[in-house]
């Protein structure tokens, strides 16, 4: 399913005669740092913070194709399709999850399954920041402990 979804993409591409690259260029970043971070912010700054990350690595304001914000209701499909955008993308591309600690117990496995099982195959181009409120909820935890994680603040 995966490659006939990318084959129809690539097909959009070329008869819109735009690139992925195209796409992406906003949100690159200018000085390159790779990898999954992780930011604390306080509930009243969360919003304003994330603003101001996407200003002082790309100097653009965040897209939404490059923020996923936890909820309890959020879909599976919501976040494996951000996760593959995310470890998938060729750029060096900012994407922050916010308050994943918002998720439900069965979507915050999913997200971390999901992470360690690609992320063991491929090295990641682009720049995962999970953004959060809570510290020590589950899967922020789970989060800090991942192999790949190579920062926080």
């Amino acid at each position: 399913m995966y490659e006939k979804t990318n084959n129809y993409i690539e097909d959009l591409y070329i008869s819109n005669n735009i690139s992925l690259k195209e796409v992406y260029n906003n949100v690159i970043i200018k000085s390159p740092k790779q990898g999954i971070h992780s930011i604390f912010f306080h509930e009243n700054e969360i919003d304003i913070g994330v603003i101001s990350i996407f200003k002082e690595y790309c100097n653009v304001l965040p897209r939404a194709q490059n923020i996923l914000y936890c909820n309890f209701e959020m879909t599976k499909e919501e976040i494996i399709s951000f996760l593959y955008r995310a470890i998938l993308c060729s750029f060096n591309g900012l994407f922050i999850i916010i308050n994943p600690e918002n998720l439900s117990k069965e979507n915050s496995i999913l997200l971390i399954d999901i992470i360690k099982n690609e992320l063991n195959n491929i090295k990641i181009n682009s720049c995962l920041i999970f953004s959060y409120c809570h510290e020590n909820h589950d899967i922020i935890v789970h989060i800090k402990n991942l192999e790949n994680h190579l920062y926080q603040k």
